[in-house]
């Protein structure tokens, strides 16, 4: 790895490419992502639970039971 100017990146040599080494724009990118991932699950649970009340509520009103 040779340093670039921007302290950040560094280029690797073999390959050229250019390879961030900032560890705690690592670490943010990281928490970022595991944030929308609980994010997904949580709208997968609501979902569900939405799913299941309207279940319910249509058995409900099919043996007659109404609310109101």
């Amino acid at each position: 790895m040779i340093q670039t100017e921007n302290r950040d990146f560094a280029r690797d040599v073999t390959n050229k490419a250019l390879v961030n080494t900032n560890h705690q724009a690592l670490a943010e990118h990281k928490f970022r992502m595991n944030q929308a991932k609980q994010m997904e699950r949580l709208r997968e649970d609501v979902d569900f639970l939405m799913q299941q009340f309207v279940t319910m509520k249509k058995a409900l009103e099919g043996m007659g039971i109404t609310n109101g």
